[in-house]
């Protein structure tokens, strides 16, 4: 009996600590090494804590979720394909009430991209409508704020200022990816490099609330950037080793098309489709290489980081994180099922 207790204390001390010394403080932010060959299976990773099935209401039921923020008791989901809307459920994924006036007019959308609460509002990204449309926490519509660029995200500061990410697209010699609207002030914060400029491909969250901080991934790079006071620093360094696209590798395909660009992305073996999700204490990486897909954990806390290939369809895409739990989205025809998961051993941090 000693003996398998044992095992298991070790077992969980390989799987939540296995690259500890893989994070490494630099002059400007954090290193972290993402050590492929070190991937684990999931399932020794993560254990499952409940799952929560949202309510079906009949003809407002999103059937895409781009994004979900949890407030106090309440569930709020992202649509931006499928049945387009805003949607607020309950902890026990009862259904409370859905924004989803598709339109022209006042206080209707055209597309929407990206959400964030502050306070109490919500804040809506209509990225076709350029404008920024404004919320209660029941989703009824206060007002909206025209937009003088087209964003793919944003994210709204404790001086109400705005950051706006523009991706890659480039109309001018001088193009930036990173804005800061404050005051009907905007600012130039990061420009596009060079080598990615037009390259458009950009993650599911790029403007992250962290607490009273900003962050930014940018589009198809591998540094996540602290956003304050109008400017941005960089906090983390995302190795990838081999495994990241090389600047030769951009040049000659630089006049590629971008569907093509990305499936010799995948072919040579490179990460693609890499997004994040971040809290006060986790910074979760999700994406894909050589045909696996993969989420790396980093605990800012203890400074130790687990990478883990996932075979599960239920743990696509993390969407948020709620404590110690992480959250997926599983969806089908007819159910979207929330899926809890832990990582083993979290609060055991004598292990």
């Amino acid at each position: 009996m000693k003996s398998n207790i044992l095992y298991i204390v070790m077992t969980l001390m390989l799987c939540y600590a296995c690259a500890d010394n893989s994070a490494t403080k630099m002059k400007s932010g954090t290193l972290l090494s993402i050590n492929l060959e070190l991937a684990q299976p999931v399932m020794e990773v993560l254990e499952k804590t409940g799952s929560i099935s949202l309510e079906n209401e009949g003809d407002t039921f999103p059937g895409q979720i781009h994004k979900m923020l949890i407030d106090k008791d309440a569930l709020y989901l992202l649509d931006t394909y499928r049945a387009p809307g805003l949607y607020k459920y309950d902890r026990n994924g009862r259904f409370l009430t859905v924004y989803n006036r598709l339109g022209q007019g006042n206080g209707e959308f055209i597309g929407l991209s990206d959400f964030q609460i502050y306070g109490d509002t919500i804040y809506l990204l209509d990225s076709s409508g350029k404008k920024i449309i404004k919320l209660d926490k029941q989703c009824r519509f206060h007002s909206s704020t025209n937009l003088s660029v087209m964003p793919l995200a944003f994210a709204k500061d404790s001086l109400d200022g705005t950051w706006i990410d523009t991706g890659n697209t480039a109309l001018s010699e001088k193009a930036y990816t990173l804005l800061y609207e404050h005051e009907h002030t905007m600012q130039n914060v990061l420009s596009i490099p060079f080598e990615l400029r037009n390259m458009t491909y950009a993650p599911y969250f790029t403007l992250i609330n962290v607490g009273n901080a900003v962050h930014f991934l940018p589009e198809m790079q591998n540094k996540i950037y602290s956003c304050e006071n109008g400017e941005a620093v960089l906090i983390y360094y995302l190795d990838f080793g081999k495994h990241w696209f090389t600047s030769d590798f951009l040049e000659e395909n630089k006049n590629t098309n971008s569907m093509i660009f990305f499936r010799k992305m995948k072919e040579a073996g490179y990460v693609n489709e890499l997004n994040y999700l971040e809290s006060e204490s986790l910074l979760l990486l999700s994406f894909n290489c050589n045909a696996e897909s993969y989420l790396f954990v980093y605990d800012k806390d203890d400074q130790k980081q687990v990478l883990c290939v996932k075979e599960n369809d239920e743990l696509f895409r993390p969407l948020a994180i709620s404590g110690e739990e992480i959250l997926f989205v599983e969806m089908t025809d007819s159910c979207n099922i929330i899926n809890k998961y832990r990582i083993k051993g979290y609060n055991d941090k004598n292990l």
